[in-house]
C-alpha cells in the first residue's frame, strides 16, 4: 500500500514524539540523579520535582502516546475476540476506533482550553525559594492527544479502505 505525503508526514511527527520521549527520560535521569547526588553536599538543583512532574513526566507519558498506538503497542485482551467471525471482528475495530477518536478528540480539546487558561494567567510553581514557570506544559497534553488521534483516525482509513477492497475483491470471485 503506497503512503500519502500525510502518512509520511504523521510518522516522522510520531517519530520525533518518541525521540523526544526517549531525551526526556535521559534528561530526567540525569536530573534527578544529579539531585540525589548534590543532596550528599547539601546542594540541590531548584525545581526538580517540579520540572520531572510539569515537563519530564508529560512528554514521556502523554506526547510518546501515539508512537505506542502506530505499532499495536498498547495493552489488549482479545479472549473472545479471536472466535469472532471476520465481519464481527471489523465491526469491533471500527466502534473501537470510533470511540478512541472521540474519546482523544475530547480529551486534546479539553487540555488545550486547560493550556491557553494557564498561559493566560502564565502558571507557575513555587518551590522552596525558587519559581517553576509550569505554563508551557500544560501544552504537551493537547500535542499527545492530537497525535494519538491523528494514528487513530489513518488506522480508521486504511481498515475502511482495506474492508471495501476485500469486499470489491470477494464480490468479483462471485462472477
Amino acid at each position: 500500500m503506497s503512503t500519502t505525503l500525510f502518512e509520511r508526514w504523521l510518522d516522522r511527527a510520531i517519530s520525533g514524539a518518541a525521540l523526544l520521549g526517549g531525551i526526556a527520560v535521559v534528561l530526567m535521569m540525569v536530573h534527578i540523579t544529579l539531585d540525589i547526588v548534590l543532596r550528599l553536599f547539601n546542594l540541590t538543583p531548584p525545581g526538580t520535582i517540579s520540572i520531572v512532574s510539569y515537563y519530564y513526566m508529560l512528554v514521556v507519558a502523554f506526547v510518546s502516546l501515539a508512537f505506542a498506538e502506530q505499532r499495536n503497542a498498547h495493552i489488549s485482551v482479545e479472549i473472545f475476540y479471536d472466535h469472532f467471525p471476520r465481519a464481527l471482528q471489523t465491526l469491533c475495530c471500527v466502534v473501537g476506533s470510533l470511540l478512541c477518536l472521540a474519546v482523544y478528540g475530547l480529551m486534546a480539546m479539553k487540555s488545550w482550553d486547560i493550556a491557553l487558561e494557564k498561559m493566560a494567567i502564565q502558571a507557575k510553581f513555587i518551590q522552596g525559594g525558587s519559581v517553576i514557570i509550569t505554563w508551557p506544559g500544560y501544552f504537551l497534553l493537547p500535542v499527545g492527544f492530537a497525535l494519538i488521534w491523528l494514528v487513530c483516525a489513518m488506522k480508521l482509513v486504511r481498515m475502511c479502505v482495506a474492508t471495501s477492497t476485500a469486499a470489491e475483491q470477494e464480490e468479483q470471485l462471485h462472477y
